[in-house]
């Protein structure tokens, strides 16, 4: 049996400095950023700011990072969405980076400043206690200008092109013109059958009556399987249904579309927008980032929604006009995503960015 042998390979662990203050991050360097989904200057009351912040150290490792506690700002509501320490290579150097996600909501019309950032950390090159600052962000909230309040007409009317899941069940679609031949052909192949039968029940056994049956048979067994395969394709339980948003429905995702019903119906705007939210959430995968809304009629039901919920109290708002403008909305997302894939549910070669 051989062995190997490497050379002993020392190592050395230094205390904590005296010097250091609050959290022990050593590093050669660290740098604070910071990006935003809108302009915070041209914020507008109850529309979302994903503000994305990212701490950067050389020479540092994940699970020495500080956890990054953002104060409370009187007018702006701050919902964390996630945060993620790894491993990076920063300047060809190799290092931890620590990124923060919150989801920033004004609740009111006015001017309101985020505190700055401060990170302390100890420069393992000079020996010393510093600090890296990200400066304070200033925000201007916008009032949201007073949306009218949908018509009866459009609060009662179906959405077209979207699907109604809480309705009552329509009945089945009259079959294809191509499904209403094969089914003929397969009735006059067995009405055939019948009428060779009978004759040969009444002794015309001759040879005439054995071609009829043969040719019965072979027409009866070519339409069969087309009308069957046919059948399948139609059938509603064979093929997964599709949410709203024109995904393939998830339980969660379900759930979330069967709250906002539910809370829309109820007049309950809060329930309504934090499941309206979710359901953002779901589709952008950017956290609380919001999409653009495609039709006029859910950009003002969007608006009268925020202007309820983070505007001048009182008033009452409107659950089954929204829930109107939202069947319209997700009607026309799916509409626009079956035109993105192509003729027959084909996906363009060169897709638009």
């Amino acid at each position: 049996m051989s062995r190997l042998h490497t050379s002993p390979s020392p190592a050395s662990a230094e205390s904590r400095p005296a010097q250091a203050e609050g959290w022990f991050l050593p590093a050669r360097a660290v740098t604070v950023r910071q990006s935003w989904s809108g302009d915070p200057a041209r914020a507008r009351v109850g529309e979302t700011l994903t503000r994305t912040l990212i701490v950067e150290a050389v020479g540092a490792s994940p699970n020495q990072m500080p956890p990054l506690q953002l104060p409370d700002v009187d007018g702006l509501r701050q919902y964390e969405e996630d945060t993620q320490t790894n491993s990076a290579v920063i300047d060809r150097q190799q290092g931890a980076a620590l990124t923060k996600v919150i989801a920033v909501v004004p609740s009111r019309a006015g001017t309101f400043t985020l505190p700055p950032v401060t990170i302390g950390w100890w420069n393992t090159d000079r020996k010393a206690q510093e600090q890296t600052t990200l400066p304070a962000v200033t925000l201007t909230v916008a009032a949201l200008p007073g949306a009218a309040a949908p018509t009866p007409q459009q609060a009662e009317a179906p959405a077209t092109g979207a699907t109604r899941s809480e309705d009552v069940p329509q009945p089945a679609p009259p079959p294809a013109a191509g499904s209403s031949i094969l089914t003929a052909g397969l009735l006059s192949a067995l009405a055939g059958l019948g009428e060779v039968w009978s004759r040969l029940k009444g002794g015309d056994a001759g040879w005439l009556g054995a071609l009829a049956l043969g040719l019965a048979l072979l027409v009866a067994l070519a339409f069969a399987p087309a009308l069957l395969r046919r059948r399948s394709r139609t059938a509603g339980g064979a093929v997964p249904a599709r949410s709203r948003l024109g995904f393939a429905p998830s339980a969660a995702r379900a759930g979330s579309e069967q709250a906002l019903t539910r809370a829309a119906k109820a007049n309950d705007a809060a329930a309504t927008y934090a499941a309206y939210l979710d359901l953002s959430r779901t589709a952008t995968g950017r956290g609380l980032a919001e999409p653009a809304p495609r039709t006029a009629e859910f950009q003002a039901a969007l608006r009268e929604l925020r202007a309820h919920l983070f505007g001048a109290p009182g008033g009452h708002w409107d659950g089954k006009g929204f829930l109107a403008a939202w069947r319209k909305e997700t009607g026309a997302t799916a509409a626009a995503r079956r035109k993105r894939r192509g003729p027959e549910g084909l996906r363009p070669l060169y897709p638009e960015a």
